[in-house]
C-alpha cells in the first residue's frame, strides 16, 4: 500500500492505493494487519507536529480488517479530545457499507467532494 498526504488550510488529506499514477494514488487495497500501521505511522508523525484535523479518501480501500478501523477510530477519539477531527472522503462501497454496518455514519462526516470537507473543517479560533 502506498500513502502519501497534502496539506490545505492545515488540513491534512490522506491518500492511499496501490500504485501511483501522474502523481497520484490508484488501484484499490485493502486496509489489512499488514497495511493499516502505515496509516497509524503517518499519525504518529503528524500529530506531534501540530496537525489534527484529517481528511481521508478512501475510494481505493476494497476492503477494511479490524486493525484499520481500530487505527481510525481510536486516532478520531485521540483527536477529539485535542480539538480536532478526521471526516472521511469518497469512500468506496466496501466501506459505506461497512461504516452504515456498523453504525459509524452518525461519528464520521462522510463527503464526496475534497473541497466541501477541507471547508467543513471550522476555523481555529483565538478565544476558547
Amino acid at each position: 500500500m502506498l500513502i502519501n498526504y497534502e496539506i490545505s488550510k492545515d488540513i491534512i488529506i490522506i491518500h492511499m492505493g496501490s500504485e501511483k499514477i501522474d502523481n497520484q494514488l490508484t488501484g484499490e487495497v485493502s486496509l489489512d494487519t499488514k497495511n493499516s500501521h502505515l496509516l497509524d505511522k503517518i499519525f504518529e508523525e503528524l500529530i506531534p507536529k501540530g496537525h489534527f484535523n484529517y481528511v481521508l479518501d478512501l475510494q481505493n480501500i476494497s476492503y477494511v480488517y479490524s486493525y484499520g478501523i481500530s487505527v481510525i477510530v481510536n486516532t478520531y477519539k485521540y483527536l477529539l479530545e485535542r480539538d480536532g477531527m478526521i471526516k472521511i472522503l469518497n469512500p468506496s462501497s466496501f466501506v459505506s457499507n461497512l461504516l452504515d454496518t456498523l453504525k459509524m455514519f452518525s461519528i464520521f462526516d462522510v463527503f464526496e467532494d475534497k473541497k466541501k470537507a477541507v471547508k467543513s473543517f471550522k476555523p481555529k479560533s483565538l478565544f476558547k
